[in-house]
């Protein structure tokens, strides 16, 4: 009974919990995506709201006007017969024929003559924004640059007529594309409006548009009356005379046979008859259509004519702003998206837990070594470490400690030629300084039992922070108390030498090609007491591959375990070469560091893939170059994260 084909004890109250918690999941990481990517969405919408404000300021306002004509459809008794049966579709018709009139050109030719509006320079060259002369500039510069086609030469030039005329119709065709006819609705009603920087001007033609727009039915109808008008005179003519002629050849048929053909003379009587019913009807209505086009009437009124607008129609404030900020939102918003599809590095200590599978081992801040310049330091510390760490040097290094160190309590200890390097001084109580106290602690669970602690700084990619990180641990160690040794091992770059400013003398490539010994080309540094070896004296002379291969370099790391409690070596990029691979076998563990937000996590993945010695002598990875107040939008909310610039600023 507990498992019917599936199990409902593990199964069903599994899949609930999971839907509970990855719902605040996908929200907490929905949230803080747009903590993220909040710069480039807020950029773009000020962006968008700065244009929207500048193209507010150099717009001209534009006015707007609107006029309303009714169209009547007043129809012949025969057409109504003849409609009866489908009055609506006519009508739509008839209303349709009514909006073709209003955007003829004939209309637009009309009212350009009415109101002279091709000497109009308001309407001509009205002022333009900011835009639009940005715009036009751009197209005048793309024709001058492209090739334009041959133009015909001109003939004899036009007359002053030719040339009004001309005008016309081109302020015509300008017109009619500015003008705008509207049905209003379902009704008979038609909308006249149109839209110019000049007020005046706005009514002017609405107005005009109107009036010619009746005037042209007048004209129309008197037209068509005095069309039909002629044709039945004319055809009033043709009936009279055959009229006549109807009633000869009655006269001429009663006289030739009299009454004995009864069925004759009534078809000519019959014909006579009709002709003459015929010629009067034609004339009756011939005179009601003489007086029609006496008097003319139009088909439509003007229900609502144009007044001059007090103020403007456009641009309106509310538009003008939000549509370029609502399109700078959208911008910003896709610039976020892709720039958090981009987002390939490492941000959080569970990016590297899961994507590398190893401990992470803490968070190294951002620091600008001008100002660790502008600290205290500390006067006779560093001494007293200094000569305690030379009484307790055994052997040979001991010998030439005094003379190495060269310090004594009381003295006044040399400036730092590299502040940034001695953090565990002039920092104790930095974030950075607990990250370092993390990795020894960390060493310190993971390799108990050891008497010497053999640590390469390692990263795949060169830049990434290693140098500082090797230099700061072993400070901190040595000012802990340790016997620490901390060996310049990058012999391509040899960065911490000259750092350090320690390339003058012997360094690591002599002591392991035996041209002098080991405590000839180590060298004591202030405050804190670290040995410190050199890279080479002249590194651009030094083939490190060969150096690593050729000399015996477990026998120096062999005599090393023997003197110090821990020995820190600065190994070069181990992705561009291998370096870390031929020291491998010598270290006991390796540290990576990894630049916060630079990294790519899918290159250090594949490395550690590839390299699977070098994966497992990882103690763990650091995130160098942290910006904390960033750091805090990439993590989970109420995560670890976002409290380390809180910590940070209670604890420095």
């Amino acid at each position: 009974m507990k498992e019917l084909g599936i199990r409902l004890r593990d199964t069903e109250p599994q899949s609930v919990d999971t839907e509970r918690d990855s719902a605040p999941a996908t929200l907490a990481s929905l949230l803080a995506a747009l903590r993220r990517q909040i710069a480039p969405i807020v950029i773009c919408t000020l962006i968008g709201l700065g244009i929207g404000i500048i193209h507010y300021a150099t717009t001209p306002p534009e006015y707007h006007a609107s006029a309303r004509v009714l169209v009547d459809d007043r129809l012949s008794e025969m057409a109504e017969e003849i409609t009866a049966n489908i009055p609506m579709v006519r009508n739509d018709t008839a209303l349709l024929n009514e909006i073709q009139v209003l955007q003829s050109l004939g209309l637009a030719k009309e009212v350009t003559r009415l109101t002279e509006l091709h000497k109009n320079p308001n309407y001509s060259n009205p002022p333009t924004s900011l835009a639009h002369r940005i715009t036009s500039t751009l197209k005048r510069v793309v024709k001058a640059v492209m090739p334009s086609p041959t133009r015909p030469v001109d003939g004899e030039p036009l007359s002053t007529q030719d040339q009004n005329a001309a005008e016309i119709e081109a302020t015509a065709l300008s017109l009619m594309r500015d003008v705008k006819i509207e049905r209003v609705g379902e009704s008979f009603s038609i909308s006249i409006s149109f839209a110019s920087h000049d007020p005046n001007l706005v009514a002017l033609v609405v107005n005009t548009y109107a009036e010619a727009y009746l005037a042209d039915h007048l004209n129309a109808n008197l037209d068509a009356t005095n069309r039909t008008a002629d044709w039945m005179q004319t055809r009033l003519e043709e009936l009279q005379s055959s009229a006549a002629e109807a009633v000869r050849e009655l006269e001429a048929f009663k006289a030739e046979f009299g009454v004995s053909d009864i069925q004759g003379l009534r078809e000519r009587e019959q014909r006579a008859e009709t002709l003459n019913a015929l010629h009067k009807t034609l004339s009756e209505r011939y005179e009601q259509i003489a007086i029609q086009g006496t008097f003319p009437v139009t088909n439509g009124r003007i229900l609502t004519s144009a007044v001059v607008p007090k103020d403007p129609a456009a641009p309106k404030a509310w538009q003008a702003l939000s549509i370029p900020a609502i399109l700078g939102l959208m911008i910003g918003y896709l610039i976020a998206m892709w720039r958090e599809y981009r987002e390939r590095a490492f941000r959080t200590g569970d990016d590297v837990r899961d994507v590398l599978e190893k401990p992470f081992l803490g968070y190294l801040p951002t620091f600008k070594p001008a100002s660790l310049r502008r600290m205290k330091l500390p006067q006779d510390g560093g001494a007293d470490k200094t000569l305690m760490l030379t009484n307790r040097l055994p052997g040979m290094i001991a010998a030439e400690a005094g003379r190495l160190i060269g310090v004594r309590k009381g003295s006044k200890q040399p400036a730092l030629p590299a502040p940034q390097f001695f953090l565990p001084v002039i920092d104790p109580y930095s974030l950075y300084c607990e990250t370092l106290r993390n990795i020894h602690a960390t060493l310190d669970l993971t390799l108990p039992d050891m008497e010497c602690r053999v640590i390469a700084m390692s990263s795949v990619l060169p830049n990434e922070g290693k140098t500082t990180l090797s230099a700061n641990f072993a400070n901190m160690v040595a000012n802990l108390g340790g016997r620490t040794l901390l060996i310049d091992a990058d012999l391509r770059r040899s960065t911490l030498s000259h750092a350090l400013q320690n390339t003058g003398g012997p360094g690591l490539a002599e002591v392991l090609q035996r041209k002098v010994g080991l405590s000839d080309a180590v060298q004591t540094l202030p405050y804190t007491g670290l040995e410190f070896c050199p890279c080479a004296s002249d590194p651009a002379q030094i083939y490190p591959s060969r150096i690593f291969y050729q000399q015996d370099i477990a026998a120096l790391i062999q005599e090393l375990r023997q003197h110090y409690d821990y020995v820190i070596l600065d190994l070069p990029a181990a992705g561009p070469t291998v370096d870390t691979k031929v020291l491998l076998s010598q270290l006991d563990r390796l540290i990576f560091t990894c630049e916060w937000g630079a990294t790519p996590r899918n290159l250090v993945q594949e490395f550690m893939t590839r390299e699977p010695d070098i994966a497992r002598k990882v103690l763990g990875v650091v995130l160098n170059n942290v910006d904390l107040k960033a750091l805090a939008r990439y993590g989970q909310q109420d995560g670890t994260e976002s409290y380390l610039r809180q910590y940070a600023q209670a604890y420095n």
